[in-house]
């Protein structure tokens, strides 16, 4: 599905005369079309065969067909090269075989425009059509073209494209194939990252100067004069094109255009002498910042003010965009642009921002790093915070690194670059809406294919993934194949992002929503294609998951399963999560009530969240809070539990102890002994008291939990691992330890909570390394472990805390 398809065919009718150039020119042609890196064609035959040469008339119509069968068949875009020998009767174009005879008929010759026109209306799944046309009279075949395929076109919905070049003299020299496959291997480097008809138009005018270029395009309605995005003809092999740190991302197209579109000004300067001077942190304020940031991602558009591979990371970023997702471009990014990059690595447990990036830059030898974000003021306050202080940080430990952000609230001591005050649609790049849920109404549009109306339920400025889009058409009996998708995105409404390749995405210019039925269709599509079973491979289904199925289900009218999917796609950063948990609870109260029972869920995740991101006392609050109404047992026990957590975190074991056994007492007598709350808390109740000093006692306690647990919950339960690592923690601690003690420990399993509890299990083990003797080991994984505690957790948080004061101690 989607494979991009080439055929090549190189005749010389056997009474014409002899062309020099073939087979050779028509070979280069096929070379670069096939070539991987280049055109990403495969051959259009089943043989595999990349080249026909002077086929008879049977042998040109079957591989034409076959192309066209095959390319039918898979739904993949076929283009077409015919480089020989043509002929122009009676407003017919024929391209002529080896055995073409005089006068030359639809019998003896390929009559182009008739045969292709037959072939759209019987092999209709075809995903794009392309003829490139290097013959005499070729400019009048493609004329013709024009005027007979637009009818069949207009009927079947199908798009093509023709690229040709002419002087209507009978002789051809091959130039036009030439100069296409030249310029397809070298590259243009003031064009894009994908090389189109319309922009090599130009291209083998001026190679060919002798001859006509010729482009027409259909959209499937209509001519058109750009043509498709997604029928490109190759990748762009320039040097300066690839080595740009935007190669391979989908904003690459609309960070071109608005490249294209900034005017330099003395802003521009101001920001490039900062950029090269001694100021590390830069923030660009006004309505043009994004347009100059742009044009600093994409120096062709302005050559002569901004230099060649200025940057070495762009990032542009929407509200909608999660920072798990950010970080992973970033580092993209720089594993492609800074040498040595790709093979720097940290450990795996530590905080996305230094695993992805601070650590991998850390162990490299000084070099200009220079990094541009668009867009921070577009995410939450706390998560922007986070954002700008993790960058800001890394220009301080890297001496290399320059950061140059757009913000209309410059942080303190970052040297500020006004532009001027004028409007900027930005091609793609203007303001997004604002972070969180978005209360755009529905509003469902009569008449409307389902294609645009799948997108018209998209977030504003958000792109939705083609694989998502075909599923969600398919269910509300729209399109269900590639071909027919990008029928309707062609001719429709719409932007487009990596057409034409796996990664392609689409979103509404003007999105207005839409009904319930459509949500409910992109809903049950994500739940296909990014199930969250396979969450760890990443990728853009995945992330548009991470960042809005929750709303669609939520827009359906299926609050519970939105509840549960921000449950089971959490981010790394704790920040985040509270962020986003804070939002939720508040569009659960407004819409739902605020005793509503799935309102209570997200205040609990809220709290939870909070404390989490290192400020149990407000954790406390709300959990108070949300007990102060009538509740079930089971709530009870919960809300109870998660409170007196956080006594835990601040220190304040003996308080934690008292409300833990009053825990227990409760659910006991309404649970009763063997539910799962109860055991929970009596687990909670032995670490309390461990953290009061009576480890005796704890570990007594968690090894007569322990079978009741399995007996009760399974095994494999979590709290079983759970129990098994207070024992060994706090059994190490005992002056006589259990026997058994080493053995279980080398049977725990490697767990791989979230970031606070993977900084908590560091923080543990070297805790057991200084009781144990090591104290020059644990002193120095406290020092290592410090630092990202404070990014991650912050100074408050009570892990933080406890690093500080246990090497305070063992220091000492």
């Amino acid at each position: 599905m989607g494979e991009r398809r080439a055929l090549v065919i190189a005749s010389q009718c056997a009474t014409r005369n002899l062309l020099s150039f073939l087979p050779e020119t028509a070979r280069e042609l096929a070379g670069v079309l096939l070539d991987p890196d280049i055109g990403g064609c495969v051959p259009a035959l089943p043989d595999g065969r990349d080249l026909v040469v002077d086929p008879t008339a049977v042998e040109l119509d079957d591989a034409v067909t076959t192309a066209f069968e095959r390319a039918d068949e898979d739904e993949a875009t076929l283009f077409l090269a015919l480089v020989g020998h043509g002929d122009y009767r009676d407003d017919d174009f024929y391209f002529l075989p080896r055995d073409a005879t005089e006068p030359v008929s639809s019998r003896t010759g390929f009559l182009l425009a008739q045969r292709v026109k037959e072939l759209l209306g019987r092999y209709s799944m075809l995903d794009g059509l392309v003829v490139l046309l290097d013959t005499c009279h070729a400019a009048v075949g493609a004329e013709q073209a024009a005027a007979r395929w637009i009818r069949i076109v207009g009927e079947a919905g199908r798009r093509f494209e023709v690229l040709t070049a002419s002087d209507h003299r009978p002789a051809a020299d091959g130039c036009f194939s030439r100069s296409l496959a030249r310029t397809l291997r070298a590259g243009q480097a003031e064009l894009g990252q994908r090389l189109r008809a319309p922009d090599l138009k130009r291209v083998v005018a001026q190679a060919c100067p002798d001859q006509t270029a010729l482009h027409l395009a259909f959209d499937g309605v209509r001519q058109v004069a750009d043509g498709d995005e997604g029928l490109w003809l190759a990748y762009n092999t320039a040097d300066v094109v690839r080595r740009s740190p935007l190669w391979g991302s989908p904003v690459a197209v609309p960070v071109e255009k608005a490249a294209r579109a900034y005017e330099p000004g003395p802003e521009l300067g101001e920001v490039l002498s900062a950029l090269y001077g001694p100021a590390c942190l830069i923030a660009v304020t006004g309505d043009r910042a994004r347009e100059l940031l742009a044009a600093l991602a994409w120096p062709q558009a302005a050559p002569q003010h901004v230099p060649p591979q200025l940057l070495q990371a762009a990032l542009f970023l929407a509200g909608s965009d999660t920072v798990d997702a950010a970080v992973r471009e970033l580092r993209r990014q720089l594993r492609h642009t800074v040498p040595g990059f790709a093979g720097s690595t940290v450990d795996s447990t530590a905080e996305p921002f230094d695993r992805e990036i601070a650590g991998p830059l850390s162990r490299l030898p000084s070099q200009p790093v220079r990094i541009a974000v668009g867009g921070a003021d577009t995410l939450a306050a706390r998560t922007r915070s986070w954002l700008l202080a993790e960058l800001e940080r890394l220009a301080g430990e890297n001496p290399g690194v320059r950061v140059v952000v757009t913000t209309d609230d410059p942080p303190p001591g970052w040297t500020v670059v006004r532009t001027p005050t004028v409007w900027m649609a930005g091609a793609g790049l203007g303001r997004p809406a604002p972070p969180g849920p978005r209360p755009y109404p529905p509003l469902p549009r009569e008449g409307l294919p389902v294609v645009p109306r799948v997108l018209e339920a998209v977030p504003p400025g958000v792109f939705l993934p083609l694989r998502v889009l075909t599923a969600a058409s398919a269910r509300l009996g729209g399109p269900s194949g590639r071909s027919r998708i990008h029928d309707q995105l062609a001719h429709g409404n719409a932007i487009r992002r990596e057409p034409g390749t796996p990664a392609e995405s689409a979103r509404a210019r003007h999105p207005r929503g839409a009904g319930a039925e459509v949500h409910a269709a992109i809903a049950d599509a994500l739940r296909e294609v990014a199930p969250v079973a396979e969450r760890d491979g990443h990728g853009p289904e995945q992330d548009y998951a991470d960042a809005h199925e929750a709303e669609h289900l939520w827009r359906a009218g299926r609050h519970a399963e939105a509840v549960t999917s921000l449950e089971t796609r959490p981010s790394d950063i704790p920040v985040e999560n509270r962020e986003r948990w804070t939002a939720w609870a508040r569009r659960a109260e407004y819409e739902l009530g605020r005793e509503h029972p799935l309102t209570r869920v997200c205040r609990a995740r809220h709290a939870t969240a909070t404390g989490k991101a290192g400020d149990a006392e407000h954790a406390r609050r709300l959990f108070a809070e949300l007990l102060a109404a009538p509740v079930s047992a089971p709530e009870e026990a919960s809300l109870r539990n998660n409170a007196a957590f956080q006594l835990l975190m601040l220190d304040r074991h003996q308080q934690a102890r008292a409300e833990f056994t009053d825990l227990v007492e409760f659910a006991t007598a309404r649970l009763g002994p063997g539910h799962e709350e109860t055991l929970l808390a009596r687990h909670m109740l032995a670490i309390a008291i461990g953290g009061c000093g009576d480890v005796d006692d704890a570990v007594a306690r968690f090894t007569a939990l322990r079978p009741e647990v399995c007996e009760r919950l399974g095994a494999d339960h979590d709290l079983v691992g759970k129990i098994d690592e207070n024992l060994v923690f706090w059994g190490r601690q005992m002056a006589h330890p259990p026997p058994g003690l080493d053995e279980l420990a080398t049977r725990l399993p490697i767990r791989t909570g979230s970031l606070n509890d993977q900084l908590h299990a560091r923080f543990t083990l070297a805790l057991d390394l200084a009781r144990a003797g090591g104290t020059g080991e644990a002193v120095a994984a406290w020092e290592e472990l410090l630092p990202e505690a404070l990014r991650v957790l912050g100074e408050r948080h009570p892990t933080t805390r406890k690093i500080r004061e246990q090497l305070e101690h063992w220091r000492d």
